[in-house]
């Protein structure tokens, strides 16, 4: 009789593990500047899948005094954001790849905006501290992967060519998951 129910019994996780569904996916990401970036790896996904970066940051600004024409920087500047999305691309073996980027869009922006002591004087942005970034994928049957990270992002004045630039990316930025 034991024998028997051993036996059943053995059947019975030969079977379910067969026929069980098997789910095997992931994101690896790289977080870059020059505005915001991110470089995605995904895998698992499935077909027909988009990936979206939404961040917001600090932007650091020249305001430019219009009597005497001096450049002091902005003080307490409003928060600036960025977007970007697009559909993963099969890369091969199963995994998907994006490259997300980020430009702060200032449109509409005042001096004020930029931290100037007024609308007469102009803001000039040049960089931006981004402090949060939010990292989503969305396959056919919704929402399926989405991150939210904090970030610290440091000005050295000197971009990835090691010349000053106005490219938004004259520094480090560092992230981590938030919880």
């Amino acid at each position: 009789m034991k024998k028997r129910i051993y036996t059943l019994a053995t059947m019975l996780l030969i079977a379910m593990l067969a026929i069980s569904p098997v789910y095997a996916g992931g994101v690896s990401i790289k977080i870059g500047l020059g505005s915001i970036t991110a470089d995605l790896t995904a895998w698992g996904v499935g077909n027909g899948a988009t990936a979206s970066l939404s961040a917001k940051g600090i932007p650091y600004a020249w305001c430019q005094d219009p009597g005497n024409g001096k450049l002091v920087p902005g003080q307490n500047p409003s928060q600036a954001s960025a977007k970007d999305g697009e559909d993963l691309s099969d890369s091969g073996k199963g995994k998907f790849t994006a490259f997300l980027e980020g430009q702060p869009t200032f449109t509409g922006w005042t001096a004020k905006d930029f931290g100037c002591p007024n609308n007469n004087w102009t803001g000039t942005p040049y960089f931006v501290q981004w402090t949060s970034l939010t990292i989503t994928i969305i396959n056919s049957k919704g929402e399926w992967f989405k991150q939210n990270y904090s970030c610290t992002t440091t000005y050295t004045g000197i971009d990835s060519n090691n010349t000053p630039a106005n490219t938004f990316d004259d520094g480090t930025i560092s992230c981590t998951p938030a919880r």
